[in-house]
């Protein structure tokens, strides 16, 4: 599948329609949509020599694209995921600390330019939703826990266990309309989309 957007419903067999192909929207360091635009964090790596990194501010209706480079580009803009918080207008991520020591913060991200501002460490979250309430949901990368997560210290409420092993890459939404989480999710056997039940935690 190529990089892009694309549109599906969640149904048991799902069919995934085009609806921008483009190489630009790969969005390796964290992808969101806010405020009517989708803001795409991408970097390349020549071989730990330089790395170059941009955030797009991608308007998707006119598949038009604003490019700001990010020349103090380091590993704290790179997010495992991110969510706009509706209550708020807040952008909040999972990123990796600027050390490069591997640990993560709940960080806000700076819609003009991509900057990560970190609230407090946290631990690894593969998936992060915010419900039209503001309340900010996370599921864990390590064990697939669902977790509410407190916006000003980071400090996890467990709600229950999904019964999912994530691995890999992993995104999680609120249905506005619906106002269903639902979670792509990824395993050692495969992709998979799931309703998350908030209540309990289940998701199979």
């Amino acid at each position: 599948m190529s990089w892009g957007i694309y549109s599906f419903q969640a149904t048991p067999e799902i069919t995934f329609t085009p609806i921008w192909l483009d190489g630009d929207l790969m969005g390796n360091g964290g992808a969101v949509y806010a405020n009517g635009k989708y803001y795409v964090l991408s970097y390349l790596d020549f071989g730990g020599a330089f790395t170059v990194g941009s955030l797009s501010i991608c308007d998707v209706e006119k598949q038009e694209f604003n490019y700001v480079d990010i020349m103090d580009w380091n590993v704290s803009y790179v997010t495992t995921d991110m969510t706009f918080d509706p209550a708020t207008g807040n952008v909040y991520g999972c990123s990796l600390d600027q050390s490069g020591d591997g640990s993560f913060n709940l960080s806000i991200m700076n819609l003009e330019n991509g900057v990560q501002s970190p609230i407090a460490p946290i631990e690894q979250m593969c998936a992060l939703a915010a419900d039209k309430n503001g309340t900010l949901y996370g599921i864990s990368a390590s064990s697939g826990t669902l977790y509410t997560i407190d916006k000003a210290t980071a400090e996890l409420t467990k709600i229950g266990d999904t019964g999912v092993q994530p691995s890999g890459t992993q995104s999680a939404t609120f249905d506005p309309a619906s106002q269903i989480l639902y979670w792509s999710a990824y395993t050692e056997e495969g992709g998979a989309l799931y309703q998350v039940d908030t209540t309990n935690g289940q998701a199979p």
